[in-house]
Order: structure tokens, then C-alpha cells, then sequence
């Protein structure tokens, strides 16, 4: 297994990528791991101490921004509980901060529809959720794929067009 980013305490379903809107421009930006997981018997991508935690390695991605703190400890304070730790990256400006994600507030890709916000992880997430309302992908994919789980609200008829509209114009709105 090779070393990879990780989010020590995360919901659950929020993928290794997530797009948000930076904080200092409000441009694009990527919400990044602040830790390596690196198993046993490879070596540290960084140059930064690497730390046994929980039968683990781990190593500081940004130790300026967010070093190395048993995400044990910030479990236990309340504030903490609804937010994830992580960087906010934004090549516009340039940022690399720290940054407590406050989800789905930070993300990019978002639209109100009738009264409810839609939101997506990033591009490929709100590609495979236009991909669905459009009915391009079988049920047997879509099944398999958990981010194309909609709310019924933005799946009936008189919601999908709209939905579909605003993810053309976010889609469109940046191009990779």
C-alpha cells in the first residue's frame, strides 16, 4: 500500500479530493489531508517527524500550517466535532492555510434550487450527479457509485432541469 493523505477524523462518505471556495480570493481551491499515512517499512515522503499513532505511521503534509496533534485530543471539543481539519490551497492566490472545513458552507460547487442547496465534493462528483439526473448512466453503475445519491427534491421533474442548468454553468465556470 503506498503512502497516502489522510483526514484522521472525516464524515465518512467525503472523498480524498474536495473542492472549495478559497477563503482569501474566492476562487477555486482544494481543501488538501494535513497527514501522510505511510505503512510500515516505506519511507516518509516528507521531511517532517513521523509519529506512531494508533498502530500507525504518520507524518505532518504541511508542519508550518498543521503539524502533527493526536486528532483524539480536538474530538473531544465540541466546535471540533462538525469540522475537519485540513489546508485550503488555492492556486489563484496562492494560498496554503490552515483551515477547519465547514461543510457544504466552503464548497465551490454548490446551487440553490427552490429553497435547497445542492452541493458537490468536487468537479467529478458534480459531473456523476448531472450524469444521473440525465439518465446516462445505468442503475447498475449508479448503484455502485455513492456520490450519485441525489435528494428526491433535486430528482423531481420540475427541479431537474434547473439542477441541470446550474451544474452546466459551474461546469462551465471552470475549466480543467
Amino acid at each position: 500500500m503506498p503512502v497516502q493523505a489522510f483526514f484522521p477524523t472525516h464524515p465518512p462518505a467525503m472523498p480524498a479530493h474536495v473542492s472549495l471556495v478559497c477563503p482569501q480570493c474566492t476562487h477555486l481551491a482544494s481543501f488538501e489531508a494535513p497527514y501522510w499515512l505511510i505503512p510500515q517499512g516505506e519511507p516518509a515522503p516528507g521531511s517532517g517527524p513521523v509519529v506512531q499513532w494508533k498502530e500507525r505511521l504518520v507524518q505532518a503534509r504541511f508542519p508550518g500550517q498543521v503539524p502533527w496533534d493526536d486528532p483524539c485530543n480536538a474530538a473531544c471539543q465540541p466546535s471540533a466535532r462538525s469540522k475537519t481539519l485540513g489546508v485550503a490551497v488555492c492556486s489563484a492566490c496562492g494560498l496554503v492555510r490552515r483551515h477547519l472545513l465547514d461543510w457544504p458552507n466552503d464548497a465551490f460547487f454548490k446551487c440553490d434550487i427552490q429553497g435547497r442547496t445542492l452541493w458537490a465534493w468536487n468537479r467529478s462528483h458534480l459531473q456523476s450527479i448531472r450524469d444521473s439526473l440525465q439518465g446516462i448512466r445505468d442503475s447498475r453503475e449508479q448503484a455502485e457509485n455513492r456520490h450519485a445519491k441525489i435528494p428526491r427534491h433535486f430528482q423531481i421533474s420540475k427541479h431537474r432541469d434547473q439542477v441541470l442548468e446550474a451544474a452546466a454553468r459551474l461546469l462551465e465556470s471552470i475549466r480543467v
